[in-house]
C-alpha cells in the first residue's frame, strides 16, 4: 500500500518526506481515511450563492495585500470591479439595482469576513 511506503520512508532518520511522498500519496490518503470511516469532511455543499461568497472573500484578500485596511475598503475595492461591467449582486434572489445597496451588502460580508475568516487565513499563512 503507497501509504504505508510514504509512512515508513517519512519516518526513517535522515530522510527528507517531501522527496518519497507524491502528489497521488497526498490526495489518496483523504479518500482512503474517509472511505474507511476514520475521516469525516468538514466541508458543507455549498450553493451558488456561497460559492459567489467565496468569490468576493478572494477578492477581499487581495484588496488587503494591495494595502486595503478596513473592511469598507475591501467592499470599495470588490465592487470596483462588477460595477462597471453593470453587474449587480443577489441577496435572497433579488438583485440589488442600487450602488448603494450593493456596497452596503458588501460592507456587510466584508465585515464577516474580517470577525469569521480573516483570522483563519491569518494563522494559516494565507495573509500577513
Amino acid at each position: 500500500m503507497h501509504l504505508q511506503t510514504a509512512a515508513l520512508t517519512a519516518a526513517a532518520p535522515g530522510r527528507s518526506v517531501g522527496a518519497s511522498v507524491t502528489l497521488g500519496h497526498v490526495t489518496e490518503a483523504p479518500s482512503l481515511l474517509v472511505g474507511a470511516g476514520h475521516l469525516q469532511p468538514c466541508l458543507r455543499e455549498l450553493g451558488e450563492a456561497e460559492r459567489s461568497e467565496d468569490r468576493f472573500e478572494q477578492v477581499f484578500l487581495l484588496a488587503i495585500r494591495e494595502g486595503q485596511v478596513e473592511p469598507a475598503q475591501w467592499a470599495d475595492y470588490v465592487w470596483s470591479v462588477p460595477s462597471p461591467q453593470g453587474q449587480r449582486l443577489l441577496k435572497n434572489g433579488r438583485t440589488l439595482d442600487l450602488p448603494e445597496e450593493n456596497v452596503a451588502e458588501l460592507n456587510r460580508r466584508a465585515q464577516d469576513f474580517s470577525t469569521l475568516r480573516l483570522p483563519v487565513c491569518r494563522n494559516l499563512g494565507i495573509i500577513l
